[in-house]
């Protein structure tokens, strides 16, 4: 994890319990991708990515993924800075969380046609099971109809553009936004019902608006956020966990505002 030089990986020959192709570690069946590194291509028999794979890897450009892989775990291509594009083919069925947090430069996901469990709308990758933003990237632009953004969806993204959170979003999920860039103000729909831990964790916020809003604001949501300088709460709000703006030294000069 995090070897983002390494190059190659090769097992000898006669091991009964993993073997080696196109650079990537495998199980000895060849079906599981246990650890990929910069120069690998995924073999056709690997129907599943394990968590981590490639977690720190200078994987550069678009990345493919071949079409019979139907599990990609958790955080498996987290913190690939170089990584720009992925294509993700139809016989995906699981995708796990932070697959692609860290992923700085990443602009899209191109997703075959025929996948049943997962769309690409504003350059989100979404559950198509619960409408959950499952992925974004620095392009990303959060459609109509979203319902929730799961845990670390963004983390670690510098996004162009602010985020637009849209009327019906009712949930943000841990360490959603966490470590992201370029949030400047944000604005919380109404429909919003809760905040989970650590969702904003040491982003650069600035302003947090929260309209008409009876959001649950969970543990040390805020937590970190040096430019934050602004919190508007209407009294509707009564679930604020008092961890919620710990640690955000600009709200000692401009304290939580109710409206």
């Amino acid at each position: 994890s995090g070897c983002s030089s390494l190059e190659t990986i090769e097992v000898e020959k006669g091991n009964k319990n993993y073997r080696s192709e196109g650079n990537c570690l495998l199980s000895a069946d060849g079906k599981t991708l246990i650890l990929g590194c910069r120069k690998s291509v995924i073999p056709s028999s690997v129907e599943r990515i394990n968590d981590f794979a490639f977690k720190g890897s200078s994987l550069e450009g678009e990345f493919e993924i071949p079409g019979n892989v139907s599990y990609i775990g958790h955080f498996a291509f987290s913190d690939c800075a170089f990584l720009t594009g992925i294509r993700i083919p139809r016989s995906v069925e699981s995708i796990g969380y932070g697959v692609f947090s860290g992923c700085c430069r990443l602009e899209g996901f191109s997703l075959e046609k025929g996948n049943i469990s997962y769309r690409v709308e504003g350059n989100c990758l979404i559950s198509e099971r619960d409408s959950a933003v499952i992925a974004g990237c620095r392009n990303s632009v959060l459609p109509e109809g979203v319902k929730e953004i799961g845990f670390s969806a963004f983390e670690g993204i510098i996004l162009i553009e602010p985020p637009v959170f849209p009327n019906g979003l009712e949930s943000i999920g841990e360490f959603a936004f966490s470590r992201s860039l370029n949030l400047g103000t944000v604005r919380f729909p109404s429909s919003l019902k809760v905040i989970e831990d650590w969702a904003f964790f040491r982003s650069d916020i600035k302003q947090a608006v929260f309209i008409e809003s009876k959001a649950e604001v969970q543990y040390c949501v805020f937590y970190g956020c040096p430019y934050l300088f602004a919190v508007i709460l209407p009294s509707s709000m009564k679930n604020v966990s008092e961890s919620a703006f710990w640690n955000c030294p600009s709200l000692l000069r401009n304290p939580v505002a109710v409206a």
